[in-house]
């Protein structure tokens, strides 16, 4: 992740899934039992990043527990990210935020860990709630360069069956020593990038700008062939049966068991913006100030120069403006959409949890992994919104009689529906499970 705050100012689209994700965060606070009144609560944030994503559910978290157990009760939260992490950031968010989780909180205690979640990151049996967003996408090595590319979702052959193979034990191992430090009864909720049993990501539209833009990079002698064949993505968005794979046929794997595991899809929120504003450029910015954050430190490792800031800051710099003259270039309404998607999964107990599922969307025989947005409106939408206020407020007025014309006008409008559809949304996936006594 990009450093000095970069990744907590544009990554939005992550930033959505994890709101998305809030009400069965919410379930399984209130579902979890706490038994030892006199020890601390302890969370864990696994791949904390800058803070920023880590806000909010850890806000909701002491939300609920403070509702449960008191303003007294002592709550430790841990925030884990590679020694390379930029604390810096993490600790003045955690400090200097208005909506920071410990504000009027002294007996919330924030502090942070400097270890990969690959290897075991505290003690065994310590943790009361584990939370995790867009972090266990990330493999805890590259297995393979990727001829002609760096994404994974675009390897094929025996390249693709090696990332396929990292990424399915790697999820193995995240999920055994998450297990082993859960207490029992904890919980465990994990945001990831997802796929559909397509193996699409969603991510392929601007994955592919990214590729054409280096390879003009080393076309103008920006970087080297060399440097650009060295430059992989170590990620791997796994699909609902890779991550319910490892627990087999009963459901349990190292003393965690599935409740539940469903697939959804995370709105692009520079792609809804655009829909309002109409603002080609600002979509553009975003899109390109997304890649560059969330993916372009790691391209940047494969430099030979790769230790020194400069030249990483200068191939960021040229990869984000040759992203964003590509999106520029072209109409809008042809603009590559892709939504961020996630997996969730959730830690509760033994009993069925109760789901916080949206309302579901009509399927359409075209595209038949369409994601549907909801969101309010500004005060003047476009004339196509408009259109569809007045549909909305036909169809949900009550017929009455041609006399109480004038009080079905005074009548509130119900809220609209903005559904930002497109083809080839890509899906993520949700996965419940509870730590076994």
């Amino acid at each position: 992740m990009e450093g000095k705050g970069a990744y907590n100012r544009h990554a939005k689209s992550q930033a959505s899934g994890v709101g998305a994700s809030l009400c069965f965060w919410e379930n399984a606070l209130h579902r979890i039992a706490f038994l030892d009144a006199d020890r601390p609560i302890v969370i864990a944030d696994y791949g904390s990043s800058q803070g920023r994503n880590s806000s909010l559910p850890m806000r909701t978290a002491i939300k609920v527990l403070r509702s449960r157990l008191g303003p007294d009760r002592p709550i430790l939260v841990y925030h884990i990210d590679l020694p390379a992490n930029d604390f810096n950031a993490l600790f003045d968010e955690l400090q200097n935020d208005p909506n920071r989780y410990a504000a009027d909180e002294p007996n919330v205690f924030p502090c942070a860990v400097g270890r990969s979640f690959y290897g075991r990151v505290l003690p065994y049996g310590h943790v009361d709630l584990g939370w995790s967003s867009y972090a266990a996408m990330w493999l805890s090595r590259i297995p393979a360069l990727i001829p002609g590319h760096f994404y994974p979702g675009k390897s094929t052959g025996a390249v693709r069956a090696r990332f396929e193979q990292q990424g399915a034990s790697g999820w193995a191992t995240f999920l055994e020593l998450r297990s082993a430090e859960l207490r029992p009864g904890g919980r465990l909720m994990v945001v990831v990038a997802g796929a559909d049993e397509n193996e699409s990501s969603g991510f392929g539209g601007i994955m592919e700008d990214a590729n054409a833009v280096l390879e003009a990079m080393v076309d103008a002698r920006s970087i080297t062939a060399e440097e650009r064949a060295r430059m992989v993505l170590g990620t791997w968005a796994r699909r609902k049966t890779d991550l319910l794979a490892p627990f087999g046929h009963n459901g349990r794997f190292h003393g965690l068991t599935v409740e539940h595991c469903d697939m959804s899809g995370v709105e692009d929120t520079a792609w809804v913006r655009y829909q309002i504003d109409q603002d080609g450029e600002a979509l553009a910015r975003g899109r390109a100030a997304f890649f560059r954050s969330t993916f372009a430190p790691s391209l940047a490792r494969a430099l030979t120069a790769g230790e020194d800031p400069g030249a990483a800051q200068a191939f960021s710099e040229r990869l984000e403006q040759g992203l964003r003259e590509r999106a520029a270039s072209r109409r809008a309404r042809q603009a590559t959409r892709f939504p961020c998607p996630r997996a969730r999964a959730a830690t509760v107990r033994g009993r069925a949890q109760t789901t916080c599922r949206p309302a579901p969307v009509p399927p359409r025989a075209s595209t038949p992994t369409d994601v549907s947005i909801d969101l309010g409106l500004p005060e003047m939408p476009p004339s196509g919104i408009r259109r569809v206020r007045r549909r909305v407020r036909v169809a949900e007025t009550p017929r009455r009689d041609r006399s109480n014309r004038a009080q079905q006008a005074t009548l509130p409008a119900p809220r609209p529906a903005f559904r930002a559809t497109y083809p080839g949304a890509p899906t993520g996936a949700r996965i419940g499970m509870r730590s076994n006594p």
